[in-house]
């Protein structure tokens, strides 16, 4: 971030350091519980990201399909917040996501769901019965009775043709995390894997609101205009580790990229 935003934030933060700011009451009301420099200890990050007291940096990886995507933007020198398609954000509105413990959004990935729309009805079938399975196996306490039957009804609907893929893919995420998307699980049907997403490492530099549980997405032009590079999650029992990176310039290597 440059001069002109920390002087920003200088003017309006309560500035403890050069490095930790307090926020000021309307960016409080907006979810916003302190501003950190990516140079601040690691304690402040949780598992978002990995800062770097000594260059006053931080890295941390974004999962993508499309990494070329990424990199046109940045080379274009146009905000972060504009490289979502409309509506399609996470938990923390527009903007570059990362995280320290990327293995959290591979089960986003969307690319590595292509092959169901190649899936042949007898594999659709295959697949059905080996989730069932799955299912049926995990140990008692897991899941709930009610979300196995639930899982297993979805499994039902969808070999029937009766719902779409979204309850089957859903099986990916919590409570069930089963990463049916893997070789491991297709291999033994004959389907052959979608290609995976690939982990950028990020390294960027900036100042960061940290966010709780609650968090107004609207608010993120008012946090843009007082100097914020972004905004993270240090990560919880009920949030998972996540930062988003709105502004070009914060961003220093993405992949081959280097400013």
């Amino acid at each position: 971030m440059g001069k002109s935003s920390f002087e920003r934030l200088k003017a309006r933060a309560l500035v403890t350091d050069d490095l930790i700011a307090e926020p000021p009451a309307d960016l409080r009301y907006y979810g916003i519980g302190l501003i950190v420099h990516t140079g601040a200890p690691q304690h402040h990050f949780g598992n978002a990201c990995v800062s770097n007291e000594e260059d006053r940096t931080a890295t941390a990886y974004h999962v993508t399909d499309r990494p070329e995507r990424v990199g046109a933007l940045l080379r274009s020198g146009r905000p972060l917040v504009a490289g979502r398609d409309e509506g399609k954000y996470g938990d923390l509105g527009p903007g570059l996501y990362l995280s320290a413990v990327p293995e959290y959004w591979v089960g986003r990935s969307t690319g590595k769901w292509d092959f169901l729309g190649a899936a042949t009805e007898k594999q659709r079938k295959d697949i059905a019965t080996m989730l069932a399975k799955r299912i049926e196996d995990m140990p008692k306490g897991y899941i709930s009775e009610n979300e196995r039957e639930r899982a297993l009804r979805w499994l039902d609907e969808w070999k029937g043709g009766l719902i779409g893929d979204g309850a089957v893919v859903a099986l990916a995420d919590q409570p069930y995390n089963i990463r049916w998307w893997e070789s491991r699980f297709l291999a033994s049907i004959g389907i052959v894997p979608s290609k995976p997403p690939v982990n950028v490492r990020v390294r960027f530099a900036g100042w960061f609101g940290r966010v709780g549980r609650t968090f107004d997405c609207g608010s993120m032009p008012a946090m843009r205009a007082f100097g914020l590079d972004g905004i993270f999650h240090p990560g919880g029992w009920v949030s998972n580790p996540e930062l988003v990176i709105w502004e070009n310039a914060a961003v220093l290597e993405f992949g081959d990229f280097e400013r």
